[in-house]
């Protein structure tokens, strides 16, 4: 009976003989390959991005405080007599008062300015509905007033009413292009729109009007990294730090500047965990530190991490697949497919998850059948992960299915070529089926690609022990040599018996 190495792993696997006799038969193997690196399991997903949705703080308003009216206003006054009286409420930040007393004037006479704050506190009351009336009228009385307008396009965006929104902001923006807060509303809602280069255009304009403001040097990150500008994005991100050391948006965004624009996971960690002392509610981003450390293999923080992530958020399914990452590097085979179990129950076709079970049953439980079922119900979700792949193939040869693992192992050199290891068991396919040419042609690759690739070496000189090439056998031998490879005194066994 034929039992398999995992070729690729950091565990030490066996290989029992079997032989081959010349084109047709089994070579006599020896019994131990070792020495390789195992692949990754079936391939972790990646984190999702992280974007706090706070509201935008405008550093040119008093903070809002709710408070009972403080009196009944009358109607004999005149209505400019009761804007200043409202004005002054305004400005000690009563703005419940002054809300009253701005509805009584514009009663006696549509007063513009009582209009438009009227407009302004129902918007910071998020009463978006209410406000847009109020503004409204503003508008048809004051239609080159550039704030009525900015607020209008705050409401609309606050609203999703994104082509109102649009409309009021550009108005807003040409009445006025030096206002850095009307020019930050519209860099933001192009980047809710997906509209980047719109959105750098008008937040680059929004820092020139106002260089300290770092709401507008944290969105024009945001939009640098979606265009793919990760150090001009980073740049940005630190800036907003460097004015406001409490954004938390900001060092989320320069996080996942590193994380998932330059694939520096260990510089996203710091700004992660800076973010979450100041928005420690942030799922996401406590998901993301778990994900750094499981790469970092310290799969304690990573738990930690994770159940926190589960705490804010208790179906979230990532979460718990990341749990089942760690418990199974952690040997903990029970919780870890509890976890992956319990992902799967919110979200059967993770993919994650099922890659997961099957490393279970791959690397823990050495059960290679039910881990070719994981890895192909997760491929039908997901069906280009290379080691998910990988294994597949590896597990169809494991069980002498020969042909379907040369299916599935060349669609996967067709997603990627570049790995030795591919090209190793695909070649281990056509020996096994006595396609020796094709054999042949795969494990050259492999050798090409990675010229320590120990097994493929050892491959080559059976097979060329099979064909009576004693010289070829013997440059085989000799890497096998080089590498100190555990099977180089098997191979020169086979080469010193030819006749």
């Amino acid at each position: 009976m034929l039992i398999r190495s995992l070729i690729g792993g950091s565990k030490m696997f066996s290989f029992k003989g079997f032989y081959l006799l010349s084109f047709a038969s089994l070579f006599a193997l020896a019994s131990c390959i070792d020495g390789f690196a195992q692949q990754s399991g079936g391939g972790r997903a990646e984190p999702e991005p992280v974007r706090t949705e706070s509201r935008v703080r405008r550093v040119t308003k008093p903070a809002v405080k709710r408070t009972a009216p403080k009196r009944t206003v009358t109607t004999a006054k005149t209505a400019e007599t009761l804007e200043a009286e409202a004005d002054k409420l305004f400005d000690s930040g009563d703005h419940d008062s002054a809300l009253a007393v701005y509805q009584s004037a514009v009663k006696v006479k549509p007063l513009l300015k009582s209009l438009y704050r009227i407009g302004w506190i129902h918007n910071e009351f998020e009463q978006y509905s209410e406000a847009l009336i109020a503004l409204n009228r503003a508008a048809a009385i004051g239609p080159n007033e550039a704030v009525v307008f900015l607020e209008k396009g705050y409401a609309h965006r606050r609203l999703k009413q994104n082509n109102e929104a649009l409309a009021a902001l550009k108005k807003s923006v040409t009445l006025d292009p030096k206002s850095y807060i009307a020019t930050y509303e519209l860099g933001a809602l192009h980047n809710d729109l997906g509209q980047y280069r719109d959105a750098v255009t008008s937040l680059s304009q929004s820092v020139a009007n106002r260089s300290d403001y770092s709401e507008s040097y944290e969105e024009l990150g945001f939009a640098q990294r979606k265009l793919g500008l990760n150090n001009e994005a980073i740049i940005s991100f630190r800036n907003s730090i460097r004015i406001d050391a409490t954004n938390s948006g900001a060092f989320m965004g320069l996080g996942d500047a590193f994380f998932y624009g330059t694939k520096n996971y260990n510089e996203a960690l710091d700004p992660y965990l800076k973010g979450l002392e100041y928005a420690p509610e942030n799922q996401i981003a406590a998901y993301n530190v778990a994900w750094i450390y499981n790469e970092n293999k310290n799969y304690t923080e990573a738990l930690r991490w994770a159940n926190r992530a589960i705490k804010i958020k208790p179906d979230y399914y990532q979460a718990y697949s990341e749990i089942g990452y760690a418990n199974t590097k952690l040997g903990r085979t029970d919780a870890a497919m509890a976890a992956y179990q319990t992902a799967l129950r919110y979200k059967p076709d993770d993919a994650n998850s099922h890659f997961g079970i099957g490393d279970i049953y791959f690397d823990n439980v050495k059960n290679y059948p039910l881990a070719l079922a994981s890895y192909t119900k997760g491929l039908s979700y997901s069906p280009k992960n290379q080691t998910a792949l990988y294994r597949s193939g590896w597990c169809y040869n494991n069980q002498k299915r020969y042909q379907e693992a040369i299916t599935i192992l060349q669609s996967l050199i067709t997603i990627n070529n570049k790995p030795a290891h591919y090209h190793r068991e695909i070649g281990f396919s056509y020996w096994q089926l006595n396609r020796v040419a094709e054999a042949m042609t795969s494990l050259n690759r492999a050798v090409q690609l990675n010229p320590d690739e120990a097994a493929s070496h050892y491959y080559l000189g059976l097979i060329y022990v099979g064909q009576r090439n004693r010289e070829a056998a013997m440059r085989c031998y000799r890497e096998l040599a080089r590498l100190n490879y555990a099977n180089a005194p098997t191979l020169l066994d086979r080469i010193n018996a030819m006749r």
